[in-house]
């Protein structure tokens, strides 16, 4: 598993390691809940590294 924090719009994520395959990505956000730290999953999907 890989994590890394949105820092703008568009986002890049260094994949030149990693091996060929079918790999899911998640997108969280703060919920803007009353606990501190609480997230919400917004968006996912999936792409191949052929």
């Amino acid at each position: 598993m890989s994590t890394q924090a949105l820092t703008e719009n568009v986002t890049a994520i260094d994949v030149t390691d990693w091996p060929l395959g079918v790999y899911v990505w998640k997108v969280y956000a703060s919920d803007g809940g009353p606990s501190a730290g609480s997230t919400a999953l917004r968006e996912t999907g999936k792409w191949v590294k052929e």
